[in-house]
């Protein structure tokens, strides 16, 4: 779907991510610009250093044991450059809230949106605006894209829960699995 949404004549306006770092967050940490605007963990002072936070974060999700090979589905666009995702069966609905509540007692960071926040996986983000006959063009072009190529994925299934670092949207480093043994 990213190569076709590429062949398309606005796709100067976006930027495409790099396949390795194709991801679906299950839960936000200290990220944001400014740090913290996010959400920020309950027990540090604001203006700890994200480097401190991680390694106290590393060290938690390390003893964590979790349902982490959860399986989702494509269910459409979510915009013309994300495809929405919602888990694939009742059993990888109930892991992924399991891995969120865990998540945010591990972190002390309790998000409004943590029920209502949409899985999906980002191909691209959008650097500059386009007129509205193009931007409609884009979308329509999208989900034709989204007809021929996702129809047939019936799901996804990932692997272990990583623990990443934000760097940039196009790279997420892995600091650590989470080990379901």
């Amino acid at each position: 779907m990213q190569r076709g949404l590429k062949e398309l004549p606005q796709a100067s306006h976006f930027t495409f991510l790099p396949e390795p770092s194709f991801h679906m967050t299950q839960f936000c940490g200290v990220s944001g610009s400014p740090l913290g605007s996010d959400g920020w963990p309950k027990e540090f002072e604001r203006g700890t250093g994200l480097r401190e936070i991680t390694e106290c974060y590393l060290r938690r999700f390390k003893m964590l044991q979790l349902p982490q090979r959860v399986s989702v589905k494509p269910v459409g666009p979510d915009s013309p450059n994300r495809i929405r995702m919602e888990p694939a069966s009742e059993k990888d609905a109930r892991a992924l809230q399991q891995i969120r509540d865990s998540l945010q007692d591990l972190t002390g960071i309790y998000r409004a949106d943590i029920s209502s926040y949409r899985f999906h996986v980002t191909l691209s983000y959008q650097t500059k605006w386009l007129e509205t006959a193009a931007a409609e063009a884009y979308w329509d072009a999208a989900t034709d894209l989204y007809d021929t190529y996702l129809d047939s994925v019936r799901q996804v299934d990932f692997g272990p829960l990583e623990f990443c670092e934000f760097d940039t949207m196009h790279h997420f480093p892995a600091l650590a699995l989470i080990d379901d043994s």
